[in-house]
């Protein structure tokens, strides 16, 4: 990996020159991409929108920063600006980098984008594509899940876990399986490294289970059950790091 970064006025970008050697701002203009046919489509994910790239050979996954919860109604999609280290793109593309480094099942980071106006700003994250895969949800309401992948979910858990790996928001709208059923843990804004061990993996596993049971509680015909999670639970504690 090779981080290169550039800014000009009030806008910064940082990319990864192995992976393309030159991400100017015009690249992350979803418009751009439609001008020259390198758009792939969109899917909602979460607070915002995905929109999926080509560039020859390179798939790339890039999302805009949005918020949710009530702060969404003030500011939809800017942040206060605490400087640049500690904006949600530039932590979420070295964590990314570091997971990437360390074999984690996680996209890569391609490039990010940060944009200030005074006391606010907003930005952009551009990362591989997972190709050939859905988020965990939709596997479930399919009924296209097995023993063995709530295993697997469980020893993917732990791996991230035993890297001292703490996901802000573990859900099953967050974790990706492949076709060929590898798994992948997506969308690490404000995710963080935490060494040692402690009380928030066992917080990150009560947040992946109440995910799944506020969506049954909604009436959201998930194919799941107490085995299911017996199972998660069982090739979580088996896992060698």
């Amino acid at each position: 990996m090779n981080p290169i970064t550039q800014s000009q006025g009030n806008v910064t970008i940082i990319h990864d020159a192995d992976v393309v050697e030159h991400f100017p701002p015009q690249y992350f203009d979803p418009d751009y991409w439609r001008d020259i046919n390198g758009f792939d489509g969109e899917a909602e994910e979460g607070k915002g929108i995905t929109v999926f790239l080509r560039d020859g050979d390179k798939r790339w996954a890039m999302r805009h920063y949005c918020r949710g919860g009530g702060m969404a109604l003030l500011f939809r999609d800017a942040y206060f600006w605490l400087g640049l280290k500690r904006t949600r793109p530039w932590c979420e593309w070295h964590l990314l980098a570091e997971m990437t480094k360390l074999g984690l099942p996680v996209p890569a980071p391609v490039a990010a984008r940060v944009v200030r106006s005074k006391y606010m700003y907003r930005a952009d994250l551009v990362m591989s594509r997972i190709e050939n895969a859905r988020v965990w949800q939709d596997w479930m309401l399919a009924d296209e899940i097995q023993a063995q992948d709530w295993q697997d979910l469980g020893q993917t858990i732990r791996r991230f876990h035993d890297a001292g790996v703490c996901h802000h928001d573990l859900n099953i709208r967050n974790i990706m399986r492949t076709d060929a059923g590898e798994i992948y843990l997506i969308d690490f804004d404000q995710g963080t490294m935490r060494p040692g061990n402690g009380l928030w993996k066992r917080k990150n596993l009560d947040r992946l289970i109440r995910s799944i049971e506020k969506l049954q509680n909604a009436g959201m015909n998930l194919h799941f059950s107490e085995s299911n999670w017996r199972q998660l639970l069982q090739g979580y504690m088996v896992a060698a790091r």
